[in-house]
């Protein structure tokens, strides 16, 4: 079924409404320039576990290359930006993607995406979580727009940005989601559940179980 009042539910859930009142916490706006990249998590990963200190892993992982990079500016460029999304994750989380990363990579890579921007997390959680709850599996541009125009009384900082940011967000915001495999690649976009291994949600749970909402499964 078409879900043409998309922007009427936003507006008539409870944590709209308290968003108006008690703005949330701002987001960061600054992922325009990466997706998922699984393989630059796992590799920042283990060479983190291997001193448990961000300082010494920041360094080795430059010194050796890890992300295969050309340029030393791309390199410290993905180091700073993996480095900042892994530190959102816990010790169970971290060690679960180096030791099982066949099964782990991807979705420890995007729970620390949603768990690193907000603005991802919540566009799973109250759009595409909501769309699959009518049985509407296709994502259309106006759920996006929709999306974005009633964060703004909440998230002022929206307002701020150029155009053209505010598009490299949304490209980076649907390939994170596709590389994650809850979008399709194709257009228009399909809409599934994420497919989380056992190990994956109980390092959720522990965690948040919370956290497995923009993963569209429910938070037992």
């Amino acid at each position: 079924m078409r879900f043409a009042n998309l922007h009427l539910l936003i507006r008539s859930d409870p944590a709209f409404q308290t968003a108006l009142t008690h703005p949330a916490p701002s987001y960061n706006l600054g992922f325009t320039a990466f997706g998922l990249g699984a393989s630059h998590a796992l590799a920042l990963a283990k060479v983190y576990l291997e001193f448990s200190d961000w300082d010494r892993a920041k360094e080795h992982a430059i010194e050796r290359n890890v992300f295969r990079q050309i340029k030393a500016t791309s390199n410290r460029r993905l180091e700073r930006e993996f480095r900042l999304r892994l530190q959102t994750l816990t010790d169970d989380q971290l060690a679960l993607l180096v030791s099982h990363p066949t099964e782990a990579r991807v979705p420890i890579a995007l729970l620390a995406a949603f768990k690193r921007y907000g603005l991802v997390r919540d566009f799973s959680v109250e759009v595409l979580a909501e769309k699959l709850r009518h049985f509407d599996f296709e994502l259309r541009p106006s759920d996006y727009s929709s999306f974005l125009e009633h964060l703004e009384p909440a998230h002022p900082e929206i307002l701020k940005l150029t155009d053209t940011t505010l598009r490299k967000i949304r490209q980076v915001t649907f390939r994170v989601l596709c590389e994650g495999g809850i979008l399709s690649s194709g257009r228009p976009h399909r809409i599934a559940p994420a497919i989380l291994p056992d190990s994956v949600i109980e390092v959720i749970r522990r965690d948040d179980s919370a956290l497995l909402k923009p993963f569209l499964q429910p938070a037992l």
